[in-house]
């Protein structure tokens, strides 16, 4: 597959396991500017892992496991990329664990209007204590809110939480573009992952 430029965009991939399946977030943020170093790229990754064991873990049962976090500068066919990856999993606290399409949905929005600057991130690894009949209970939702805000400020200095659109009204961009995201949303609704278990 050709690979497609996104200028000013670094790709971020929480590589997890959950009920034995892979599992994989992917965060996009904007730079401006030079290229990311090497050292930038591996800072952002390191800061996001200290991020999940702060707000994230206490959220997932603990069937869930994040396995590293990787960086990389896809500006360029030839960016750089940094892997973070502890000697230990980091592993969910709160018990037994709902069915692995079971999801949380963060939206993503941004200053403009449309598909193309819109996004979700999923949350999997629920915890069967942290639902109540079809909706999440008030903590849960805002402990995912709490990590989903501080995304916005992760990359402070040198890179922001992105919204990446590589398509519009159905073709495909030349190049892809990132925008920078405003706010952030949860709700109590017990969403599905469908497709997104790799």
């Amino acid at each position: 597959m050709t690979f497609q430029a996104v200028q000013g965009g670094v790709e971020v991939v929480m590589h997890q396991t959950y009920l034995g399946h892979n599992v994989a977030n992917v965060l996009h943020f904007r730079h401006e500017g030079a290229a990311p170093t090497i050292f930038q790229l591996g800072d952002l990754a390191s800061s996001l892992w200290v991020m999940c064991g702060a707000y994230l873990k206490g959220l997932c049962a603990s069937t869930w496991s994040l396995i590293d976090i990787t960086a990389t500068d896809i500006s360029s066919e030839f960016g750089l990329q940094s892997i973070y990856r502890p000697s230990s999993p980091m592993q969910g606290t709160l018990g037994a664990g709902l069915p692995g399409n079971v999801a949380g949905v963060v939206s993503l929005k941004t200053a403009y209007r449309g598909r193309s600057y819109r996004g979700r991130i999923y949350l999997s690894g629920i915890p069967e204590s942290q639902v109540f009949g079809n909706d999440f209970l008030s903590s849960w939702v805002s402990g995912a809110l709490d990590w989903a805000t501080q995304l916005l400020g992760l990359g402070s200095g040198f890179a922001d939480l992105a919204v990446c659109s590589r398509w519009h009204d159905g073709v495909k961009r030349t190049v892809g573009v990132v925008t920078p995201v405003n706010m952030v949303t949860v709700n109590a609704n017990v969403d599905t992952q469908r497709r997104r278990m790799i």
